[in-house]
């Protein structure tokens, strides 16, 4: 399978699967956009996806901030796969019980409303066929 002249955004892809799955997304062809939170994190990530510069394009973003997100989509003139791994679940805010509730709080808005916001923004860009 190739994803030659295919768009790819991933979100959390400054490291671990996001990283990786812009990594093969680039070794089998995509143009690839890797967001995240951090500008350091996401050059650290860049630097170590090399001889691809004229097909990576990195930019921060963040998942808990809808205007983030629509600004993220912006440039984009068409999109045709979205990954999203970004998000924190810490157990400790996850417990109903016990938990903090603005960690909760935090984890819906990453986990529920950002990808709202993410499909909200991407599904215009998207052609049939397309999958996020």
């Amino acid at each position: 399978m190739r994803l030659d002249g295919k768009r790819v955004v991933v979100i959390g892809g400054s490291s671990g699967i996001g990283l990786e799955t812009a990594r093969l997304a680039l070794s089998l062809g995509a143009s690839v956009t890797i967001a995240g939170r951090s500008r350091d994190r996401l050059s650290r990530a860049a630097a170590t996806l090399k001889n691809v510069a004229d097909r990576l394009r990195t930019v921060v973003a963040d998942m808990a901030d809808g205007q983030s997100i629509q600004s993220l989509f912006s440039g984009e003139s068409q999109v045709d796969h979205v990954f999203v791994p970004a998000g924190e679940l810490r157990p400790e805010s996850a417990d109903l019980l016990t938990g903090d509730f603005a960690g909760m709080r935090s984890i819906l808005e990453v986990r529920l409303f950002g990808v709202a916001h993410v499909v909200r923004h991407t599904k215009p860009l998207m052609k049939n066929g397309s999958i996020a």
